[in-house]
């Protein structure tokens, strides 16, 4: 959104300045922690590392940070060996794919918006993906509509908009990025106050900057409130009107004080990581264990070589000398990690990754030992397609409010009404696979086979389905609904039209 000339005076006492900079929602100030920490575990990487992976007690610093040798090679530290496999953004991804698995339907939507919903060329599948990311790891999130600043969008011509791209476009705010808001008694949104920053780095010749500021989203009107560096005052204010009743936001979810799901499973994605290090860091020891030396035999080495203990040490050891043992002295020796050990921490990391996936909803719940019953799978099933059609519906609900604000402030924006697939299949393949060969044994009509064909290209779909055009799945359809069953004799020869008859 273009910014109007700043004002370097802006109209807000002191008092007021201060509640700009510092109001935060209480909901939102006592998640804001752990929502972040979710929101890494989602992207994964070194900064979740960073934020979550546990430092022991009794744990050197040169263990945990590592550090520089006194010949000036570096040691890497445990922090910076760890790995994070990214078990969260699998569980977020599956979940997206099981929910978009069928497109939802956006009749007359133009392309065009639909590949490019915000400035930076998002289509609108990606753009529900992120969505739907924050209501998995979150609970909630926010659709922000923006506009290019027309004095009145709705008596532009069409051709104008065009040529300019003057059209809402959307975004989307992550709780973090929301840090205020307020509905009236009817659930109408009567503001919104979101934080951001923004980076100046258009001359070559200058440091790029970055200026935090915070904007408040009001019925007809904008504000941008620049913060100074020091975050003590405004430093300067931009204002500009919009042609809408009401804040363009809408809230996807419900923000709550209760710790959600997600909190969780990120907990146990912690212990996993810690786990995974410490398995790992056995693992060297084990492979470079500590090695033991006399006192005695360093005292006489260094004597001999007269130099320090210290160095004595390191040219016993590193340049491979031998180690001369006087009567009386112990014999050297090594200290490992007792490697019996090991496969219980790995027993442990596999039991915590398959809890992590069945709290999930995300495995059919088998046990080892004894397999569960068919009506205790079926819960298992009906329990995420439950989520799934929930989620299903949330979004779309999300979706229609944010084209009906877009339309509002633009009567050119198509004033489509998105539809969500709402029945989702996410039985066990195999198992669909093994009943549906069990069911065609048995000598039905072509009616019936039909169906049991269409199934059974449904299961197929589902394992492969993105590697077929659509021209492809449109033949087998046609196939399957024109299939008749052949009637053929023995050894190939095809019945006569008087064998037919008499049968």
């Amino acid at each position: 959104m273009p910014v109007e000339t700043e004002r370097q005076r802006p109209p807000l006492t002191a008092a007021e300045q201060k509640v700009i900079i510092e109001r935060m929602n209480p909901i939102l100030q006592a998640r804001c922690g752990q929502l972040g920490t979710n929101i890494l575990g989602i992207k994964g990487g070194q900064a979740y590392i960073d934020a979550r992976l546990s430092r022991f007690a009794g744990e050197s610093k040169i263990s945990w940070e590592g550090g520089v040798r006194q010949d000036g090679s570096e040691v890497t530290g445990r922090k910076n060996q760890a790995h994070c496999i990214p078990y969260l953004s699998r569980i977020a991804n599956k979940i997206n794919q099981y929910l978009f698995s069928e497109a939802p339907r956006r009749d007359a939507l133009a392309p065009e918006i639909a590949d490019n919903i915000t400035r930076d060329g998002t289509t609108m599948a990606e753009f529900f993906n992120t969505v739907n990311d924050y209501l998995t790891s979150c609970g909630w999130c926010w659709i922000g509509i923006d506009a290019p600043n027309v004095e009145n969008p709705r008596t532009v011509s069409i051709q104008f908009k065009e040529k300019n791209n003057l059209r809402p476009y959307w975004n989307v705010y992550s709780p973090l990025d929301v840090v205020d808001w307020a509905f009236d008694d009817r659930g109408k949104l009567l503001w919104v106050l979101t934080a951001g920053a923004e980076s100046n780095n258009i001359s070559a010749l200058s440091k790029p900057s970055r200026r935090r500021y915070r904007m408040l989203w009001e019925p007809g009107l904008v504000r941008k409130f620049y913060i100074s560096e020091s975050g003590d005052k405004i430093e300067a204010m931009a204002e500009f009107p919009i042609q809408l009743q009401e804040a363009p936001f809408v809230l996807v979810g419900r923000p709550a004080l209760d710790p959600h799901v997600f909190d969780s499973l990120e907990s146990v994605n912690r212990t996993i990581m810690d786990l995974g290090s410490c398995n790992r860091q056995n693992f060297f020891d084990a492979v470079f264990p500590q090695l033991c030396i006399p006192a005695s035999v360093i005292a006489r080495a260094a004597e001999i070589l007269q130099t320090t203990q210290e160095r004595a040490v390191e040219m016993t050891v590193g340049f491979n000398f031998p180690i001369v043992i006087g009567e009386g002295d112990p014999t050297p020796s090594y200290i490992t990690p007792d490697t019996t050990g090991f496969a219980e921490m790995r027993n442990e990391i596999i039991e915590l990754r398959y809890a992590l996936f069945e709290t999930a909803g995300l495995l059919p719940k088998i046990d080892s030992k004894q397999m569960q019953s068919a009506e205790s799978k079926a819960w298992d099933y009906l329990e995420l397609e439950q989520l799934l059609k929930h989620r299903a519906l949330t979004l779309q609900s999300a979706e229609r409010k944010a084209v009906q604000i877009s339309n509002a402030w633009d009567n050119n924006f198509p004033n489509y009404q998105p539809e969500y697939n709402l029945r989702f299949d996410v039985e066990n393949f195999v198992q669909d696979i093994q009943a549906i060969v069990m069911a065609s044994q048995v000598s039905m009509p072509d009616e019936m086979t039909r169906v049991l064909l269409g199934k059974l290209f449904k299961a197929v779909r589902r394992i492969g389905g993105d590697e077929l055009a659509p021209a492809e799945i449109k033949t087998v359809l046609e196939a399957i609904e024109n299939y008749t069953a052949l009637r053929s004799l023995p050894f190939g020869f095809e019945s006569t039209e008087e064998e037919e008859e008499e049968e």
